[in-house]
């Protein structure tokens, strides 16, 4: 149908289900972090929007109502918060709201892009990518928008940070080497180490509840796949193998079974069809960094 779709499926790849299933594009997918709930971006409105359903697709509920691109939406450690990236200033910025869509906060106001917010452990800081400084990089802002530290400074473009379960270390996508790769670094700014070496892009990385896999998305059998690697490196191991697209990972519960209430342990975005639309390009589009 050339659209996008919401998934859900065990860590090892098997019982997928398709929890969406709209003719709009459905993007993005954050679980709570009690595995009863999935934020995610969608179309369905007309423009993107962050919505919410329950683990199983049902209980639908439209949080962001704005004429802007509102998505990629991430909880807070006690699932009280969600914040998320949206246009409604006039350019890409980090915003919070309630878990019921009240009491939206713009924590960023500078006139460059900043984006793809995550929650520390403690849910005291908020990771995002930036170029506000010429090249895209990470930083950290306190979560009522207050004291940015900026992480990485690299000629390179650094993004799309995920914040350990530990709190130690950022896994982050950098253009350091060879294409998109996946690396890590501590969250003190010390010890960048590449994770991924495959001359093709990687990108979404994210991590499992105990801190031993990476799952993130790579085109490199020709379409955007999941797979699932340790941090040092080792053991890549690919979760997807069929036609469509799947990509933009999300875990959630205990990486060695299913999740909490028997929700399916990853949530990720399939798009079946040739075309490009809606959220995807506003992702793919943005991938292109320098």
């Amino acid at each position: 149908s050339g659209n996008y779709d919401v998934y859900a499926m065990n860590p090892d790849g098997s019982g997928v289900t398709d929890l969406t299933n709209n003719a709009a594009d459905d993007a993005s997918a954050a679980w709570s972090p009690d595995g009863t709930k999935i934020a995610f971006s969608s179309g369905r409105s007309g423009n993107f929007d962050i919505w919410v359903m329950n683990a199983d697709g049902t209980g639908l509920d439209q949080l962001t109502h704005k004429s802007a691109f509102d998505a990629f939406p991430a909880w807070s450690p006690d699932g009280t918060k969600i914040a998320f990236e949206s246009t409604r200033s006039g350019n890409y910025d980090v915003y919070s709201m309630n878990a019921d869509g009240t009491g939206v906060v713009q924590l960023t106001k500078k006139p460059q892009t900043d984006e793809l917010p995550t929650w520390s452990p403690d849910g005291s800081l908020i990771a995002f990518d930036s170029n506000r400084g010429g090249s895209y990089d990470l930083y950290t802002i306190h979560a009522d928008g207050s004291h940015v530290v900026q992480i990485t400074k690299n000629a390179a473009a650094d993004f799309e940070p995920r914040w350990s379960p530990d709190g130690a270390t950022f896994a982050f996508v950098s253009t350091r080497s060879a294409g998109y790769q996946i690396w890590t670094i501590g969250t003190n700014a010390k010890g960048a180490a590449q994770v991924t070496a495959d001359p093709s892009d990687n990108l979404d990385p994210t991590w499992s509840p105990d801190g031993t896999q990476l799952a993130f998305d790579s085109d490199r059998t020709g379409t955007f796949q999941i797979y699932t690697i340790a941090p040092d490196g080792s053991g890549t191991t690919e979760i997807t193998s069929a036609g469509d697209v799947n990509e933009l990972p999300n875990w959630v519960g205990d990486a060695s079974a299913a999740a909490p209430l028997g929700a399916p342990a990853r949530a990720m975005t399939r798009r079946t069809g040739p075309a490009w639309t809606g959220a995807v390009v506003e992702a793919s589009s943005r991938v292109e960094r320098t």
